[in-house]
């Protein structure tokens, strides 16, 4: 399990109070708050170990020639300008290798080190990070976002923490609000988010059905923000990132120099071209980190080994959640589930302008696969992943 830190509750900000159970709420989230701050700051710390040096370009690492095979047959018929794949097997690398260019201009090839926005695959961080304030006592999934987002209009419904991480809040998404899209190249202001969100129409009633949605992962790293008193970006650094020695995952910001940083591009016409810029603000916690395969596979170890969360955190994110029905759905809360090959499959896929991923756990195999390329609208998981996963397991019977 990570240690907290110090400084979680950092300049928190005070919140709105609109009625007798809303402050009672707060009231309660308040004290918890202030009970964890003092255990905080009177828990004993202990040293982290140094982070190794990352490898280098892949020296060192294992390849397997199948998944080379795999790789290289993707590239010669598919639109990919560069695709990074690492495959971990329990607590060994078996594979890490790039394939392709990084940058088609600079004629600099992927590696394993190579790091590529990662799209949705952000939505199992943020899912975590809120997990892990629920374990720290600092909200509860039931809880109403209106206690954390007073600005967010529910036009009177009661929407919860837990409706958001599920994908069963009926929110409008953030990719159907024309204003929220017109732009995308343009910074946008939270409370711009804020005031689209409140002004569309519901899809549906909250609990009523699922509908994959980023308004509600972008809502949480508000959530995340209101009681850390830190931005989502260094919050996701200090809980999550930097504990682990995840080296090269981190917030985009297209000012920063990031080492080994892919270019995106587009496939049309024949040819490649540079993606279109695309503000990071947009998809804020529903998809605008970036990372590494390497990171990945030893982001997925430390999850499902609860050095991140508790078995039960853990289980709540690989578990169908339920619609108020009590139907199930396929997915957790930032992970969906399904099975290839009869084996369960816990995974998530990631688009975002330039970029293409996908990432999977096989828990009964223990086997866990990282795919990332800077090539947008790719369909990795049939054309790698699916591939990869059957060359290194039999099918269950």
């Amino acid at each position: 399990m990570i240690s907290p830190t110090s400084g979680l509750l950092q300049n928190r900000p005070r919140r709105a109070r609109s009625s007798s159970s809303r402050s009672k709420g707060l009231s309660r989230v308040a004290s918890a708050l202030a009970a964890l701050a003092l255990s905080l700051a009177i828990g004993p710390e202990v040293a982290a170990a140094p982070c190794p040096e990352p490898a280098s370009s892949g020296a060192g690492l294992p390849r397997m020639a199948g998944i080379d095979q795999i790789a290289q047959q993707a590239l010669s018929g598919a639109p990919l300008a560069g695709v990074s794949i690492a495959v971990m097997r329990g607590a060994d690398i078996i594979h890490a290798a790039g394939y392709g260019q990084a940058s088609i201009e600079l004629g600099a090839g992927a590696g394993p080190d190579t790091v590529y926005r990662i799209g949705s695959l952000t939505k199992q961080f943020t899912a975590a990070a809120v997990l892990r304030l629920a374990e720290l006592g600092a909200l509860k999934l039931e809880d109403d976002i209106r206690a954390y987002i007073p600005a967010f209009d529910t036009r009177g419904r009661t929407i919860t923490i837990r409706q958001l991480l599920d994908h069963t809040s009926g929110i409008a998404s953030l990719s159907a609000i024309g204003p929220a899209m017109r732009y995308p190249e343009l910074d946008v202001t939270q409370e711009q988010v804020l005031g689209w969100l409140s002004a569309a129409p519901f899809d549906f009633e909250p609990g009523e059905r699922y509908q994959y949605n980023n308004s509600g992962y972008w809502l949480l790293g508000l959530v995340i923000e209101r009681l850390t008193g830190e931005t989502y970006s260094a919050a996701i650094l200090r809980l999550l990132a930097d504990p682990l020695c995840l080296t090269s995952t981190r917030y985009d910001a297209a000012a920063d120099i990031i080492p080994r940083r892919a270019s995106g591009y587009v496939h049309r016409d024949g040819g490649f071209s540079n993606a279109p810029p695309n503000s990071p603000t947009r998809p804020y916690a529903a998809g605008a980190l970036l990372s590494s395969v390497l990171d990945l596979v030893a982001w997925q170890h430390a999850l499902f080994g609860e050095r991140v969360l508790s078995q039960t955190s853990v289980s709540l994110m690989t578990t169908p959640s339920r619609l108020g029905n009590g139907r199930p759905t396929a997915y957790g809360m930032g992970l969906a589930i399904s099975t290839f090959n009869g084996r369960t499959r816990i995974a998530h896929p990631g688009g975002i302008v330039g970029f293409s991923s996908f990432l999977s756990h096989y828990p009964e195999t223990d086997i866990t696969i990282a795919v990332l390329s800077n090539t947008m609208g790719v369909e990795l998981r049939a054309l790698l992943e699916e591939p990869i996963a059957q060359l290194l397991m039999a099918p269950a019977r």
